[in-house]
């Protein structure tokens, strides 16, 4: 692989407030990141309160549809529950906040596995970034650089964030059948701390199955950060590349028939899943 480098992106159009600035960056190359610079003129400037409630939603689209589609705040959550390392770096009044999106991962436990979920262009016809600026933002900055190679590889595999709502409405296990079963699965990243349970399943197979409290401190023991709020449920929390719950039976061929997700409530709370899958892109 050739060296990587920083490469400085285009300009953003439509940068306002209540607007949504969108970029069109060169499809060339492999893109291991994208680095969102953030400057606002809301009083303190570009604290973690600000960007979050300022950056409402980031979409990443290849060929015109989306990969990845997240917030500020679920974009910082997603990568601290990697390690604290990874989370964007937040200004003052002065400063700019730094919004890292990898694609890539830093955190992998080895070159050959970080390199493997690189972005690469050869195929791609168009890559464009997309950020929805709330209505109260003041006089609002981005820019975005990359880290970038002039490797001409296709895209294989990627790592996806899609989205769902899980509407719960009593205690006790609230049953979910309807996740994407095209895709291999690294994580579900759920935006209440009040589950106090996640039991998984694959045709009546338990693959995962932890409290709040147990997740945390497997989480802890190989580097990783439960955040606070949330109950970050990651297969992949030894960080290799290769764990993943995929949607296969045991001869890796033939699809499941089933993949549910028991959520134990300990509150009526209603909650967002980001998913984060392995597959090729949509």
């Amino acid at each position: 692989m050739l060296a990587k480098r920083p490469l400085v992106g285009n300009s953003f159009s439509a940068v306002g407030a209540g607007q949504t600035a969108t970029v069109d960056l060169n499809a060339n190359g492999t893109y291991d990141a994208l680095f969102l610079h953030y400057q606002t003129g809301t009083a303190g400037g570009a604290t973690k309160v600000n960007v979050e409630a300022e950056v409402q939603e980031i979409r990443l689209k290849v060929n015109g549809k989306v990969q990845r589609r997240f917030s500020a705040t679920e974009l910082n959550i997603i990568n601290s529950s990697k390690g604290s390392r990874y989370a964007t770096i937040h200004g003052d009044a002065s400063d700019v906040a730094v919004l890292p999106c990898f694609f890539a991962e830093p955190w992998r436990r080895a070159s050959q596995g970080e390199d493997a979920l690189a972005w690469g262009m050869a195929d791609v016809d168009n890559f464009q970034l997309e950020i929805d600026i709330a209505s109260g933002a003041v006089s609002p900055v981005l820019a975005v650089q990359s880290l970038w190679a002039p490797d001409k590889r296709t895209m294989g595999p990627i790592v996806k964030w899609k989205k769902y709502s899980v509407g719960v409405t009593t205690t006790g296990v609230r049953e979910v059948t309807t996740f994407n079963k095209s895709d291999a699965y690294y994580a579900l990243h759920c935006s209440t701390d009040d589950i106090d349970k996640i039991v998984v399943k694959l045709d009546q197979e338990i693959m995962f199955e932890r409290t709040h409290r147990e997740n945390g401190l497997l989480l802890a023991g190989y580097g990783g950060v439960q955040q606070s709020g949330w109950f970050n449920c990651r297969f992949d929390f030894d960080s290799r590349v290769t764990s993943v719950l995929g949607m296969t039976r045991a001869d890796k061929v033939t699809p499941v028939s089933e993949f549910r997700v028991d959520f134990d409530m300990g509150a009526a709370t209603s909650f967002n899943v980001i998913s984060e899958t392995l597959g090729l892109r949509d």
